[in-house]
């Protein structure tokens, strides 16, 4: 019986290469989604309501949809203000995002009434962090592994 050649033939150095770059940069994504995941802005909200923590803000009518003006198009921007209520001092906070924004809104704070932040509803960090997430650890590591398998010689005919 004859040892096949052809798959010795396949674990070439380039594809070797390959593959560890692929795992290594597939390892790297998979350290990057624990360390940043939005449960963070869930434990902060958790944190704001059980010290009481919540007013709401009220819109105090304006909004404005963002015009690209070069391509004559929107780029679907929304700027609001919001007014709130902390120990009888009126504070406005300004929000910027993707969504229409809403009437009223439940706002945050841990320590500074001046620094509140938004619940999930209004924020897009969890969707725009969804897309950063699938690239690190799907689409990059493939194509970071590839480049260095294609750079050191390619795949063996």
């Amino acid at each position: 019986m004859e040892f096949p050649t052809e798959e010795l033939n396949m674990l070439s150095f380039p594809m070797v290469a390959g593959v560890l770059t692929w795992l290594i940069t597939q390892v790297l994504g998979i350290i990057f989604m624990i360390k940043f995941k939005p449960d963070k802005k869930n434990r902060k909200i958790e944190e704001a309501i059980r010290r009481g923590h919540v007013v709401k803000g009220v819109n105090n009518g304006r909004w404005d949809g963002h015009n690209n003006r070069l391509r004559d198009v929107k780029d679907d921007t929304y700027d609001a203000e919001y007014v709130y209520e902390v120990n009888g001092k009126k504070m406005i906070y300004k929000y910027t995002g993707h969504t229409l924004p809403p009437s009223t809104i439940s706002l945050y704070y841990l320590d500074n009434p001046k620094k509140v932040f938004p619940g999930m509803g209004m924020s897009t960090w969890a969707r725009d962090m969804a897309g950063l997430r699938f690239a690190l650890v799907y689409i990059l590591p493939l194509i970071f592994g590839a480049l260095v398998m294609l750079a050191l010689g390619g795949i063996p005919q």
